[in-house]
């Protein structure tokens, strides 16, 4: 191809691509059943002439169930395994590990109704500031972003994914940003609350622990 001065163009984009790295059974969280599933990872990809170059980020990993096509986070694996420890805070690796998930979950519950805006990621920043004491930088919004929209994993599945590794205390940080995340345009419409009451069955919160969390999420704002 060349332009209309003769010169050649170099034609030069994107794509993800996606490799199966193991193949297993496990206890699919949708279906509730031992069902077949592929451990997969994707990475994005520069391209010149739709061939793939060089490599833009990191592999995102996800697990997609055979049956229900549900995809889920790497840690579905470890869900019913005996020997999985609960993230603890006694460690910053630990710490670091479950403020991601927590504002994970929280970005999942924002784009579960489609794109996210400015305003909603100014609120996720101010959420992440207020639960991690520290500032979110909107490049790390976005990475999370990007790979939510990618693996195309929902909230409540991120959930049943992770919520094994947190203690009730962790629980109850995890649904205080999910609520304000939910409540980030104002008051919040069924779709939201029937979410959040989704991800409390998740996470096994009591109703007393439930209205804990929101309670101090209220206090937060």
């Amino acid at each position: 191809m060349t332009c209309s001065l003769g010169v050649p163009l170099i034609v030069i984009g994107s794509m993800n691509l996606t490799r199966t790295l193991a193949r297993g059974d496990f206890s699919c969280p949708h279906c509730g059943r031992l069902q077949a599933y592929r451990l997969r990872a994707r990475r994005p990809f520069l391209t010149v002439y739709l061939i793939p170059m060089i490599p833009l980020g990191d592999r995102e990993r996800f697990v997609q169930c055979q049956q229900c096509r549900n995809r889920f986070d790497p840690a579905v694996l470890e869900r019913d395994s005996p020997s999985t420890s609960r993230l603890t805070a006694s460690n910053s690796s630990a710490a670091e590990a479950f403020e991601q998930q927590w504002l994970r979950a929280a970005l999942l519950v924002v784009i579960e109704h489609g794109q996210m805006t400015e305003p909603e990621i100014a609120a996720l920043q101010r959420i992440g500031t207020q639960l991690a004491h520290r500032p979110v930088e909107r490049e790390e919004l976005g990475q999370l972003c990007s790979s939510a929209y990618q693996n195309r994993i929902s909230a409540k599945h991120y959930v049943q994914s992770v919520a094994h590794l947190w203690s009730d205390e962790q629980k109850q940080t995890v649904m205080q940003a999910c609520f304000l995340a939910a409540s980030i345009d104002g008051d919040l419409q069924p779709p939201q609350m029937e979410l959040l009451q989704t991800l409390k069955q998740e996470m096994q919160l009591t109703d007393e622990e439930f209205q804990q969390a929101i309670e101090a999420a209220v206090e937060l704002e």
